[in-house]
C-alpha cells in the first residue's frame, strides 16, 4: 500500500509530524503509540474537565501524566517518594550524532522517550528503531544507549550520581536507597582493594585507567550488582574478567 502526499511545503507542520510519527511507528501493534504522539501534538486539554486542547507538548504526554498522578497523590494525601533523575558523568562521548539523524525535531524526540523510559524493553525498541530507519548507530549512539539502560538500574537502587575519576566509579545513593548500608560494608571489607565507602552517602569501586568501552561495561556489572543486593539481601562476590554480566550492544 501507498501513501500519497502533496510537498512537505505545502502542508502545515503538524501535518508533517503526524507523517513522520506514521513513518517512525509502521510496525502492527503501534497504534497506542502513534495515538499518544498525536495527543502530544494537538495537545490533551485538561484530562478531568471538558477541554480538548492544550499545551501537552511542552512538557510531553508521559510527563503530563506523571505531574497529574503526582498532583492527585497529593490531594489524596498519599507519599511518594521523590523522583529520582540520576547524573551519569563517566568522560566519554554519548550522543545522537546529526549525520545519523539529521532533523533537530527527530533527534529531540528520541532524547525525550529516552529519559522517559521505565523498562529496559522500552530501550530496546528504541534501539531496534533507530537501526531500521537510520543503519548502524554509530559509537556515540552506542555509548547513550548504553547508558541510558545503566540510568534504569540506578533508578531501581535510588543512586543519584555515577562518576568516573580516573580510576574509581563512585556511586552517590539517595537517602531512600533499598540498597542497606550493611551489604556495602562487608563489601567493601572483603575486597578493600577494590571497593571504599567514602563520606556522603557513596561508594568507589576500583576499575582503573580504562577505555570508555571499559568504564560502560563496568558501570553496568557495578549497579547490576547493587540491584541484585536489593533482591538477594547479600552482595554477591566479585565476578572473574569473563566471567561478567554484559550489556546489550548495537
Amino acid at each position: 500500500a501507498y501513501l500519497l502526499t502533496p510537498p512537505e511545503t505545502l502542508m502545515t507542520s503538524d501535518a508533517v509530524k503526524r507523517l513522520a510519527v506514521v513513518q517512525e511507528h509502521s510496525e502492527l501493534g503501534q497504534g497506542f503509540r502513534i495515538a499518544m504522539r498525536d495527543m502530544e501534538i494537538r495537545g490533551a486539554g485538561s484530562i478531568l474537565g471538558t477541554s480538548q486542547s492544550g499545551h501537552v507538548a511542552q512538557v510531553g504526554y508521559e510527563m503530563y501524566l506523571e505531574i497529574l498522578e503526582q498532583a492527585i497523590a497529593e490531594i489524596k494525601g498519599e507519599e511518594q517518594p521523590p523522583r529520582i533523575d540520576p547524573e551519569i558523568r563517566l568522560k566519554i562521548e554519548a550522543f545522537i550524532p546529526e549525520d545519523c539523524v539529521p532533523d533537530p525535531q527527530q533527534r529531540m524526540n528520541l532524547y525525550k522517550r529516552l529519559s522517559r523510559a521505565e523498562h529496559e524493553s522500552e530501550i530496546d525498541g528504541i534501539e531496534d528503531e533507530i537501526l531500521d530507519l537510520y543503519g548502524r548507530a554509530p559509537d556515540q549512539l552506542t555509548n547513550l544507549l548504553r547508558i541510558m539502560r545503566i540510568r534504569l538500574a540506578m533508578k531501581e537502587i535510588r543512586a543519584t550520581r555515577l562518576d568516573y575519576n580516573g580510576s574509581d566509579l563512585v556511586v552517590t545513593f539517595d537517602s531512600e536507597t533499598p540498597v542497606r548500608p550493611e551489604h556495602l560494608v562487608i563489601w567493601a571489607q572483603q575486597s578493600p582493594q577494590r571497593v571504599r565507602l567514602l563520606p556522603g552517602d557513596r561508594l568507589a569501586f576500583r576499575i582503573g585507567a580504562v577505555d570508555s568501552d571499559q568504564r560502560i561495561q563496568k558501570s553496568f556489572e557495578l549497579t547490576a550488582r547493587l540491584k541484585e543486593s536489593t533482591q538477594s539481601g547479600h552482595m554477591a562476590p566479585l565476578l572473574s574478567e569473563g566471567n561478567s554480566a554484559t550489556i546489550r550492544t548495537a
